[in-house]
Protein backbone atom coordinates (compact mmCIF):
# COMPACT_ATOMS: atom_id res chain seq x y z
CA UNK A 1 0.00 0.00 0.00
CA UNK A 2 1.26 3.02 -0.98
CA UNK A 3 1.92 5.56 2.10
CA UNK A 4 1.32 9.53 1.53
CA UNK A 5 3.31 11.24 0.04
CA UNK A 6 3.94 13.94 2.52
CA UNK A 7 3.94 11.64 5.44
CA UNK A 8 6.89 9.55 3.78
CA UNK A 9 8.87 12.51 3.54
CA UNK A 10 8.52 14.32 7.08
CA UNK A 11 8.58 10.35 8.67
CA UNK A 12 12.23 10.26 6.49
CA UNK A 13 13.85 13.72 7.30
CA UNK A 14 13.07 13.01 11.09
CA UNK A 15 14.75 9.93 10.51
CA UNK A 16 17.98 10.95 8.86
CA UNK A 17 18.29 13.76 11.41
CA UNK A 18 18.48 10.72 13.83
CA UNK A 19 20.82 9.37 12.00
CA UNK A 20 23.38 12.09 11.48
CA UNK A 21 23.29 11.91 15.39
CA UNK A 22 27.18 11.02 16.48
CA UNK A 23 25.56 8.28 18.43
CA UNK A 24 23.61 6.94 15.29
CA UNK A 25 24.75 3.35 16.47
CA UNK A 26 23.67 3.19 19.69
CA UNK A 27 20.20 5.12 18.67
CA UNK A 28 19.73 2.73 15.69
CA UNK A 29 20.21 -0.46 18.44
CA UNK A 30 17.13 1.18 20.11
CA UNK A 31 15.16 1.61 17.31
CA UNK A 32 15.61 -1.97 15.57
CA UNK A 33 11.83 -2.57 15.20
CA UNK A 34 11.33 0.11 12.99
CA UNK A 35 11.60 0.63 9.28
CA UNK A 36 14.90 3.07 8.56
CA UNK A 37 14.03 5.40 5.96
CA UNK A 38 16.58 8.03 3.81
CA UNK A 39 15.15 10.63 1.78
CA UNK A 40 17.49 12.48 -1.41
CA UNK A 41 16.44 15.66 -3.26
CA UNK A 42 17.94 16.48 -6.45
CA UNK A 43 17.24 18.65 -9.59
CA UNK A 44 18.34 16.93 -12.41
CA UNK A 45 18.56 18.65 -15.82
CA UNK A 46 16.52 17.11 -17.91
CA UNK A 47 12.98 16.87 -18.29
CA UNK A 48 10.38 14.99 -15.89
CA UNK A 49 9.33 12.63 -18.58
CA UNK A 50 12.85 11.67 -19.43
CA UNK A 51 13.43 11.17 -15.77
CA UNK A 52 10.45 8.83 -15.58
CA UNK A 53 11.14 6.96 -18.10
CA UNK A 54 14.74 5.48 -16.62
CA UNK A 55 13.51 5.20 -13.25
CA UNK A 56 10.51 3.46 -14.69
CA UNK A 57 12.31 0.93 -17.09
CA UNK A 58 13.38 -1.33 -14.51
CA UNK A 59 14.05 -3.85 -17.08
CA UNK A 60 17.35 -1.91 -17.92
CA UNK A 61 18.58 -1.89 -14.52
CA UNK A 62 21.12 -4.39 -14.51
CA UNK A 63 22.74 -2.23 -17.32
CA UNK A 64 23.73 0.84 -14.79
CA UNK A 65 23.08 -0.04 -11.24
CA UNK A 66 26.07 -1.48 -9.46
CA UNK A 67 25.91 -4.92 -7.89
CA UNK A 68 22.47 -5.55 -9.65
CA UNK A 69 23.16 -8.46 -11.78
CA UNK A 70 19.20 -9.16 -13.23
CA UNK A 71 16.40 -6.79 -14.22
CA UNK A 72 13.43 -8.33 -15.18
CA UNK A 73 9.98 -6.83 -16.02
CA UNK A 74 6.99 -9.49 -15.35
CA UNK A 75 4.15 -7.75 -15.67
CA UNK A 76 3.11 -4.98 -17.35
CA UNK A 77 0.11 -2.04 -17.47
CA UNK A 78 -1.96 -3.25 -20.61
CA UNK A 79 -2.99 0.63 -20.88
CA UNK A 80 -0.03 2.17 -20.49
CA UNK A 81 3.06 -0.21 -20.87
CA UNK A 82 4.38 0.85 -17.41
CA UNK A 83 5.67 -2.17 -15.28
CA UNK A 84 3.34 -3.36 -12.50
CA UNK A 85 5.84 -6.65 -11.48
CA UNK A 86 8.96 -6.94 -11.86
CA UNK A 87 12.33 -9.18 -10.55
CA UNK A 88 15.91 -7.87 -9.27
CA UNK A 89 18.70 -9.71 -7.78
CA UNK A 90 21.41 -8.27 -6.62
CA UNK A 91 24.87 -9.24 -5.88
CA UNK A 92 27.43 -8.48 -3.66
CA UNK A 93 30.51 -10.83 -2.85
CA UNK A 94 29.21 -14.17 -1.97
CA UNK A 95 25.78 -12.87 -1.57
CA UNK A 96 22.92 -13.16 -3.95
CA UNK A 97 19.35 -11.79 -2.99
CA UNK A 98 16.32 -12.23 -5.78
CA UNK A 99 13.34 -9.62 -4.95
CA UNK A 100 9.92 -10.03 -6.97
CA UNK A 101 8.86 -6.32 -6.27
CA UNK A 102 5.11 -4.94 -6.83
CA UNK A 103 5.44 -1.46 -9.26
CA UNK A 104 3.35 1.15 -9.21
CA UNK A 105 3.48 3.91 -12.05
CA UNK A 106 1.77 6.71 -12.10
CA UNK A 107 1.60 10.01 -14.34
CA UNK A 108 -0.68 12.43 -12.90
CA UNK A 109 -2.74 15.08 -14.94
CA UNK A 110 -0.35 18.05 -13.28
CA UNK A 111 2.52 16.69 -15.60
CA UNK A 112 4.36 14.74 -12.39
CA UNK A 113 4.82 11.56 -11.58
CA UNK A 114 5.64 8.61 -8.91
CA UNK A 115 6.62 5.21 -9.09
CA UNK A 116 6.37 3.17 -6.35
CA UNK A 117 8.43 -0.51 -5.84
CA UNK A 118 7.29 -2.44 -2.98
CA UNK A 119 8.87 -6.17 -2.47
CA UNK A 120 7.34 -8.93 -2.20
CA UNK A 121 9.67 -11.64 -1.57
CA UNK A 122 13.27 -11.33 -0.02
CA UNK A 123 15.29 -13.18 2.49
CA UNK A 124 17.22 -10.30 3.70
CA UNK A 125 14.81 -7.74 4.99
CA UNK A 126 11.11 -7.91 6.51
CA UNK A 127 10.37 -4.33 4.18
CA UNK A 128 11.73 -2.59 1.61
CA UNK A 129 10.76 0.00 -0.57
CA UNK A 130 11.77 2.47 -3.01
CA UNK A 131 9.43 5.58 -3.92
CA UNK A 132 10.19 7.94 -6.48
CA UNK A 133 8.33 11.40 -7.25
CA UNK A 134 8.91 13.40 -9.91
CA UNK A 135 7.85 17.05 -10.87
CA UNK A 136 8.78 19.60 -13.29
CA UNK A 137 11.02 22.08 -11.88
CA UNK A 138 9.23 25.67 -11.21
CA UNK A 139 11.83 27.52 -12.10
CA UNK A 140 13.68 25.62 -14.63
CA UNK A 141 11.25 24.43 -17.85
CA UNK A 142 14.21 22.05 -18.81
CA UNK A 143 15.01 20.67 -15.48
CA UNK A 144 13.49 18.09 -12.99
CA UNK A 145 12.63 17.95 -8.90
CA UNK A 146 13.66 14.04 -8.12
CA UNK A 147 12.95 12.81 -4.33
CA UNK A 148 13.89 9.01 -3.86
CA UNK A 149 12.67 7.64 -0.73
CA UNK A 150 14.20 4.63 0.72
CA UNK A 151 12.72 2.32 3.41
CA UNK A 152 13.66 -0.81 4.86
CA UNK A 153 13.99 -2.71 7.61
CA UNK A 154 16.84 -6.05 7.97
CA UNK A 155 15.93 -9.07 9.75
CA UNK A 156 19.11 -8.71 10.97
CA UNK A 157 19.91 -6.35 13.87
CA UNK A 158 23.52 -6.35 12.92
CA UNK A 159 22.42 -5.13 9.13
CA UNK A 160 20.23 -2.82 10.51
CA UNK A 161 22.99 -0.97 13.17
CA UNK A 162 25.35 -1.00 9.76
CA UNK A 163 22.73 0.05 7.27
CA UNK A 164 21.66 3.32 10.02
CA UNK A 165 24.92 4.30 9.74
CA UNK A 166 25.75 3.86 6.11
CA UNK A 167 21.99 3.66 4.80
CA UNK A 168 22.09 7.23 3.60
CA UNK A 169 25.70 6.44 1.52
CA UNK A 170 23.53 3.49 -0.62
CA UNK A 171 21.23 5.85 -1.39
CA UNK A 172 23.26 8.45 -2.38
CA UNK A 173 24.63 6.29 -4.90
CA UNK A 174 21.25 4.77 -5.97
CA UNK A 175 20.68 8.27 -7.03
CA UNK A 176 24.17 8.94 -8.61
CA UNK A 177 23.22 6.06 -10.78
CA UNK A 178 20.01 6.85 -12.14
CA UNK A 179 21.53 10.41 -12.52
CA UNK A 180 25.14 9.19 -14.78
CA UNK A 181 22.13 6.90 -16.59
CA UNK A 182 20.19 10.00 -17.43
CA UNK A 183 22.47 12.52 -18.69
CA UNK A 184 23.88 9.04 -20.59
CA UNK A 185 21.17 8.79 -22.89
CA UNK A 186 21.03 12.54 -22.95
CA UNK A 187 24.08 12.38 -24.50
CA UNK A 188 23.08 9.36 -26.88
CA UNK A 189 19.89 11.56 -27.94
CA UNK A 190 21.76 14.57 -28.76
CA UNK A 191 24.64 12.42 -30.50
CA UNK A 192 21.80 10.50 -32.98
CA UNK A 193 19.67 13.59 -33.45
CA UNK A 194 22.74 15.33 -34.87
CA UNK A 195 23.79 12.43 -36.84
CA UNK A 196 20.35 12.65 -38.54
CA UNK A 197 20.43 16.27 -38.85
CA UNK A 198 23.91 15.68 -40.99
CA UNK A 199 22.31 12.72 -42.83
CA UNK A 200 20.09 15.18 -44.19
CA UNK A 201 21.62 17.72 -45.31
CA UNK A 202 24.18 15.40 -47.28
CA UNK A 203 20.90 13.89 -48.79
CA UNK A 204 19.67 17.11 -49.62
CA UNK A 205 22.88 18.15 -50.90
Amino acid sequence: MIKSTSRIFSLSIQRSLQLHNPRAFTNAARNLSEQQRFLLARTINAPAADVYDVVSNISDYKKFMKYCTESVVTKKDEATGRPTQAGLTVGFLHYDESLECEVQCVQEKNGNYTVVANSLTHSLFNALQTHWCIKPHPLRPSATEAVLCLEFQFKSSLYNNVASIFGKSAAEHVMKSFEKRIFSLKRQNAKNKAGDTAERATLKN
